[in-house]
């Protein structure tokens, strides 16, 4: 094990990651990756508590559970602090910092800015995630949006598609103006039903698997994850057993088959208006048909005219 290597080690029955500052007989210095680029926290670590040594590269992904995603760098823009989690070249560098500028340019002249400043995340590739934003209820801390920019991704599209997620939670606060939403995506929902074949497989591969259920659906599909999502509704509406629950019960590497529902499931079907992605939930509705407006995309008329309505009315609050 050398300086600047990146380990995983056991710490109270759950695993971390840390990066090595310094070495010894017995023990390892280093740095915890857990929110390092916003409370880096030193720490030591017992050789013998070491399970995998994953050099000073490690590609990224999930080991025993810990998420592989090594901080590098941070810089100040004019969005906030700009935390990046790969080491892109100069070029990567100065397109994603370029469509950042530009979307604040837009939200700028829709004087939609008041959820800055943020912290913004840049990670590699992770399937079909593309972005995410995580409000932060702390008055010490800022909102999170995470990038996962990659070749033939619209960024423009996520980032205004995230920042959507800002005005949604942090700017439109009034229940008048999120209500007309609501009753625009609701004309779109239909009921379907999930084979039971699906269901059946899901459980199988969780069970082969041998990780928790939280772990397990953070890396399915998007259709599966809904699938998921509902079976984890049914076991709680009929067996009372919560998420942390079966996380802990798989944990234990106990079968979920006891509880696991062995018929086809009704889930909610939607018809696409805008996007796909739009379907999945008001919020995403919303973010989506934000998007695509602030990009001078087109929309269904009586989307547009909602949306230049709430426009209008959140400028400059």
């Amino acid at each position: 094990m050398n300086k600047g290597d990146y380990i995983v080690f056991e710490d109270t029955k759950k695993f971390a990651l840390l990066q090595i500052t310094g070495v010894n007989d017995d023990e390892v210095y280093g740095i915890l990756e857990k929110n390092r680029a916003y409370d880096p926290v030193n720490h030591t670590v017992s050789k013998s508590d070491i399970v995998v040594n994953l050099g000073q590269r490690p590609p990224s992904g999930n080991v025993y559970g810990c998420l592989i995603e090594p901080y590098f760098r941070s810089e100040t823009i004019d969005w906030g602090d700009l935390h990046w989690h790969i080491r892109p070249s100069k070029e990567e560098r100065q397109s994603v910092k370029a469509e950042l500028a530009k979307c604040l340019k837009i939200l700028t002249r829709h004087k939609l800015m008041s959820f800055l400043p943020i912290s913004i995340e840049v990670r590699l590739p992770k399937g079909r995630h593309a972005g995410s934003y995580k409000c932060v209820y702390d008055e010490d801390k800022t909102d999170v949006m995470v990038i996962r920019p990659k070749e033939g991704l619209d960024l423009r599209h996520v980032v205004l598609h995230e920042s959507g997620h800002a005005v949604w939670n942090r700017i439109l606060k009034s229940a008048k103006g999120k209500s007309k939403w609501i009753q625009a995506y609701h004309k779109h929902v239909q009921l379907a039903e999930i084979d039971s074949k699906i269901v059946i497989r899901l459980l199988k591969d969780l069970t082969e698997s041998q990780e928790r259920i939280s772990d397990f659906r953070g890396q399915q599909e998007e259709d599966d994850a809904i699938v998921l999502d509902t079976i984890i509704d049914y076991i709680a509406d009929y067996h009372s057993l919560t998420l942390k629950d079966l996380n802990t019960l798989t944990e234990a590497g106990e079968s979920l088959a006891p509880y696991w529902p062995k018929h086809k499931l009704e889930i909610s079907d939607l018809v696409p208006e805008v996007t796909e992605y739009s379907v999945k939930n008001v919020e995403e509705y919303f973010c989506e048909c934000f998007a695509l407006h602030l990009a001078g995309k087109k929309l269904p008329k009586a989307v547009t005219l909602l949306l230049d309505k709430t426009l209008t009315s959140l400028r400059g609050k």
